[in-house]
């Protein structure tokens, strides 16, 4: 990655982490990049007055993959082996595309759920299925339009999006994964007619 490309994406998360400050919302930026997640964020606890201490829901956290780009380009590559472990982790996982080059940053986002995991998926088993195992240097793109632009609003939407799940978001999504139509091994057949 060029130098031009690091300052760009650096300055990509210094703009998201000063939305999360912005909004009284934790964010710690990962010191060691091995799983492809930029920042930790966690949301401020709501207290409920009529609910016991003991019995309140924790706080809403999730895991943010910050992307960096200038102009009109809309559209960034990440790691197969990076979109697997967001399509499998229970947690909240969600892609954050920062566009420079206006009067102001656009922030787009892609919440990790159905529609990503069966793609991402789709295309695991197809490299599984020619042999290949290198998921590191292979790569799946995420394209973001208009109704993904989140600029006035990206960490509300977000904590909404995570809040929106009716059973307990980790049971939710893993059964999403275990279910979206792929089989959980492979076989070969033989038959002779």
């Amino acid at each position: 990655m060029s130098k031009h490309n690091q300052m760009i994406g650096r300055r990509g998360e210094k703009l998201f982490s000063l939305l999360c400050s912005e909004a009284d919302v934790t964010c710690n930026k990962s010191s060691e990049d091995d799983f492809g997640w930029d920042m930790a964020i966690e949301f401020p606890l709501k207290p409920r007055l009529a609910v016991a201490l003991d019995m309140q829901s924790g706080p809403v956290a999730a895991l943010v993959q910050v992307k960096t780009t200038e102009g009109a380009t809309r559209s960034v590559s990440i790691s197969l082996a990076n979109a697997l472990r967001y399509a499998s982790s229970p947690l909240p996982t969600f892609v954050v595309l920062v566009v420079l080059g206006e009067d102001r940053p656009r922030f787009f986002v892609k919440h990790v759920w159905t529609p990503l995991m069966a793609a991402w998926l789709r295309i695991a088993r197809e490299a599984d299925a020619e042999g290949r195992i290198d998921t590191h240097h292979q790569k799946v793109s995420v394209a973001f339009d208009d109704a993904d632009e989140q600029s006035d609003g990206l960490l509300p939407w977000i904590e909404t999006q995570i809040s929106g799940v009716s059973s307990p978001y980790a049971a939710a999504k893993t059964q999403i994964f275990k279910t979206i139509g792929f089989g959980e091994t492979r076989g070969t057949a033989n038959m002779t007619f």
